[in-house]
């Protein structure tokens, strides 16, 4: 798969703030066959999640799987410790809702990705991590695509990773 290869877009949306969790949910919700993630850090934490942004991500995930959705989660993985707290609970959380969840780590490179492909056609590309500052407090961008040759490639590099991740 060539890296440099220019794909076509059918349609792309700048989502920041609240736009993102608005565009993330109902992706989610509508998704018929598939939703894969790669998120750096994903912070379910009672305490670290006052607005309750993140319980909704996972809310809207649980409500897809019950509708036959396959769910995959790649989080990240790191040496700080309220990260590597964050991702064990973030672990804990979707493996209790029956959503498959794997870490990314190796020796060589890091996972620091955020992106979401759902279905054959829509994608999101952006800075935030699935936390109250990501989701709320942090100025953050990313993008919506509407492409399913972006869906192919983005699906094909997720299942990669996912075979690698643990």
């Amino acid at each position: 798969m060539a890296e440099n290869k220019s794909y076509k877009i059918d349609e792309l949306a700048p989502l920041h703030g609240p736009s993102y969790r608005d565009y993330l949910l109902k992706g989610i919700l509508s998704a018929k066959k598939s939703i894969y993630a790669m998120i750096f850090i994903v912070d379910p934490r009672v305490f670290q999640d006052a607005n309750l942004h993140v319980r909704a991500i996972l809310s809207a995930l649980r409500e897809a799987r019950d509708k036959g959705v396959d769910i995959k989660i790649i989080i990240g993985a790191s040496d700080v410790e309220d990260i590597q707290l964050a991702c064990y609970v973030a672990k804990q959380s979707f493996a209790h809702l029956g959503i498959s969840v794997k870490s990314y780590q190796s020796a060589k490179e890091s996972l620091h990705s955020k992106v979401v492909v759902i279905d054959d056609d829509v994608s999101m590309i952006g800075s935030p991590n699935w936390t109250e500052g990501g989701l709320g407090k942090h100025i953050e961008d990313s993008v919506g695509i509407k492409s399913k040759t972006i869906n192919k490639y983005l699906k094909t590099r997720f299942l990669k990773l996912w075979e690698d991740s643990e």
